[in-house]
């Protein structure tokens, strides 16, 4: 009998020590890029800096998780072990937060289960381990929900209060949990209004104060948008029904796709490793939010619609091309999106089958987990690291400028004294800042918010002139005359960027007006940046070679 008392809190234990073990394995991993800008943005001396940055160069993300690294960073070092230590902890405090809400539906020995099964989800693992906001938005997601399960059985104040600095801690740590907080308070006060007038004028004050206290966070958005929508938003990877069919296989199956980092391309259908790991868990979840909203209480049928809502809100904004049809963009909704739906499985499956179910899937999803893993250490190595190998290859050192188009505002493996210098000009991000003093002229500033922009781009391309001359400037400043007789200057392109290096006449030839221009602007900018780049470069420096490894195309220049 006491075995039987035991057996619960041995069996929470031992969920822990799982996802211990699980997660540890990933804590060397070499850094991708994403997550060296994290390590570059919190490598400020103030918070001050920080929000300087993300204002003026990395123009998309919310501050607070940045602000906790920064602390995080300057108490641990920044090893990749130390970086990433942080997300384990939080990784590891969300596992009893899933065990929490998921008691609020079910007995504690299906939420056991339940809990078993989220926390060895691939995805959830995955992401949890990155050196991102990812982890601490799952977090926060789980806890404001909590609050409101709490306040919805007993319509007290304070859960109110912790559900609304829960919410607007979640939206200054990630960007994209505004699409959670608006669905979920529109969701619930129409809910509400209908259910209770009382608890609905309780909650409604709450809420309005939210939404007043988001106006700064609002503003941020505001700020983003208008210096990104003409360049970067619309040069983001255009939706295919495909990657919405591979965003769901990668959330709910237990064999996610290699790259799980970016829209991944092909599906192989219908072999039996796609229908046994991934295509039936996906049917039985999908069946489960069904149920759900078919079999569970007014509330729960609420919950579950807020997830699937914020899903089809996400698959919208990646049909408007102002965010990618990827799994991490809505990783913070994996964990609600799958307790209500294994709540609704449980309302129509019989105990054993649902048991059943719920320990093959977690089984599969953790060998799911530990084979992604060996299979992504070299995908994770081909980032910035890969860059800083072939730089050794080359016997660069502090001497050497590097120029790449992924990744000089993260220079994570170049931090050394010895290190080759990369030069501090990010193409994608900071090109799409008309303010950009470095790169436009003050004229071209008030044109790039105009129709003139095409015009002056078509004029540049088709006299063959430098686009900018105050980016000339800048670049013979701090790349021509930076370095020395007889050392380098390395060009590292990743992957299809390598299509945006033309010779003059080849992009001359391809333009064919200025409506052309207008339909295609960010790629032929993209391109007279590097034409013009290579020609600055040629004014002081001798061509070397052009060759090609791990995913990057280099092109190697000596002064003369």
């Amino acid at each position: 009998m006491n075995f039987k008392k035991n057996l619960v809190p041995i069996f929470a234990i031992l969920i822990i020590i799982i996802a211990i073990i699980t997660r540890i394995d990933f804590l060397q991993n070499a850094l991708w890029y994403d997550e060296a800008c994290s390590w570059v943005i919190s490598n400020k001396k103030s918070w001050l800096e920080i929000i300087k940055h993300l204002l003026n160069i990395d123009l998309q993300h919310s501050p607070i998780y940045f602000l906790f690294l920064n602390i995080w960073m300057k108490i641990f070092g920044d090893s990749p072990i130390a970086l990433r230590s942080l997300s384990l902890i939080i990784s590891i405090l969300t596992i009893p937060m899933i065990y929490m809400v998921s008691k609020e539906f079910l007995p504690k020995k299906e939420s056991l289960l339940i809990t078993s099964l989220i926390s060895s989800l691939p995805p959830i693992i995955i992401f949890s381990m990155e050196i991102r906001m990812y982890p601490m938005a799952i977090f926060l997601v789980l806890l404001s929900l909590y609050n409101l399960i709490k306040f919805e059985k007993t319509n007290q104040s304070k859960n109110l209060i912790y559900l609304t600095l829960i919410n607007l801690l979640l939206i200054y740590t990630y960007t994209g949990a505004i699409l959670y907080t608006l669905t979920l308070m529109i969701c619930y006060s129409i809910y509400k209004l209908k259910d209770n007038f009382k608890a609905f004028k309780q909650y409604i004050f709450y809420a309005i104060s939210e939404l007043i206290m988001s106006i700064p966070f609002f503003c941020l958005i505001f700020h983003y948008a208008m210096i990104r929508k003409d360049l970067i938003i619309k040069y983001e990877m255009p939706l295919e029904l495909q990657l919405i069919f591979i965003t769901i296989k990668n959330l709910f199956g237990t064999n996610p796709s290699r790259n799980m980092y970016w829209p991944a391309e092909g599906i192989e259908l219908w072999t039996p490793e796609f229908l046994f790991l991934n295509l039936i868990p996906c049917l039985y979840v999908i069946f489960g939010m069904y149920c759900c909203i078919k079999k569970g209480e007014k509330f729960q049928k609420v919950l579950q619609l807020v997830t699937i809502l914020i899903f089809i809100e996400f698959v919208i904004l990646s049909i408007l091309q102002i965010n990618v049809c990827t799994q991490r963009y809505v990783i913070h909704i994996l964990a609600p999106a799958m307790i209500l739906s294994l709540f609704g499985l449980s309302k129509y499956l019989s105990k054993i089958h649902f048991k059943i179910f719920v320990i093959i899937y977690t089984i599969a999803a953790l060998i799911g987990t530990i084979i992604f893993h060996e299979n992504t250490i070299e995908l994770k190595n081909n980032a910035l690291k890969s860059v800083r190998i072939q730089a050794n290859n080359l016997k660069l050192d502090k001497r050497d400028i590097i120029i790449t188009t992924q990744g000089p505002d993260a220079p994570y493996y170049f931090r050394d004294e010895n290190a080759p210098r990369l030069f501090d000009f990010n193409i994608y991000k900071q090109i799409g800042n008309h303010k950009n003093n470095n790169y436009y002229e003050k004229n071209q500033q008030k044109k790039m918010l105009t129709d003139e922009k095409y015009k002056l781009l078509y004029d540049a391309i088709k006299l063959n002139k430098c686009f900018s001359k105050t980016h000339e400037k800048y670049f013979i400043e701090n790349v021509n005359q930076k370095v020395e007789k007889d050392r380098f200057v390395l060009m590292a392109f990743f992957s299809i960027d390598s299509n945006s290096i033309k010779h003059p006449n080849e992009l001359i030839n391809s333009v064919k007006s200025i409506e052309h221009i207008k339909k295609n602007h960010y790629k032929f900018i993209i391109e007279k940046y590097n034409a013009d780049i290579i020609s600055f470069l040629e004014q002081d420096f001798d061509f070397q070679k052009r060759f090609e490894r791990n995913s990057y195309t280099y092109i190697l220049f000596k002064k003369r």
